[in-house]
């Protein structure tokens, strides 16, 4: 066996790598037949053709490694015919945290804030941090209900926690705007990010501590 062999796990592709194994006789030690092991190259193969980089801050994923990662992902959902879903966030008037605690508490805000996405958000779902206080999530097999409930989710626990640095304590709130692929159009990750994006915007015009949706369209 000279070639991998792809196999349909929870919706997921993995790809294994097949080595043919002599059984041996266990009285005279010699081969009587052999044995097929397969070896999962799955998170190998994606990491040698993709760099994979995060930030240094936060320790998310980079932008550059949101789309190379992202993609694949993004791809695998529109064969399999699965929806999955798209966020973006920042934080409400965060210069104003820079500005009255310093940029140092500012990065602290940053590094808190991904603890408390992460304590909501499934060990499948990717972030990645794009600029500043911008940050974009992945939910891979997430239709629309889903999405909202975990927008509203990282919305709730991000308001009521209590931040703190150095024995200041502060709060704040972020907007969200997010998107979901679930087939019907023509679409590409990049396509899902400006929606989601444009959905942002206009979270950010009702005011603070809001979430909002946008419909995919043909990008």
């Amino acid at each position: 066996v000279d070639r991998e062999i792809e196999f349909i796990i929870d919706g997921e592709v993995h790809r294994f790598e097949p080595t043919l194994i002599n059984v041996l006789d266990p009285d005279t030690n010699e081969p009587v037949g052999k044995r097929l092991q397969l070896h999962d190259v799955t998170k190998r193969m994606e990491e040698d053709t993709t760099s994979i980089s995060r930030d240094r801050l936060t320790n998310q994923y980079t932008k550059e490694t949101f789309y190379g990662l992202g993609r694949k992902i993004f791809a695998n959902a529109k064969r399999m015919g699965q929806p999955v879903a798209l966020i973006v966030l920042d934080i409400d008037d965060f210069q104003n945290i820079n500005s009255r605690y310093t940029y140092v508490v500012g990065d602290e805000a940053l590094v808190q804030l991904v603890e408390v996405i992460h304590m909501v958000i499934r060990s499948t779902d990717m972030m990645a941090r794009f600029d500043s206080d911008n940050f974009v999530l992945l939910l891979n097999r997430t239709n629309e209900d889903v999405a909202y409930q975990i927008c509203a989710r990282i919305k709730d626990a991000v308001a009521t926690n209590i931040f703190n640095y150095e024995g200041q304590e502060f709060q704040f709130t972020v907007s969200q705007g997010y998107t979901v692929f679930e087939g019907g159009v023509e679409a590409t990750l990049e396509g899902m990010y400006e929606t989601a994006r444009a959905a942002l915007m206009t979270s950010r015009g009702q005011g603070r501590n809001r979430l909002a949706y946008r419909e995919m369209r043909r990008y």
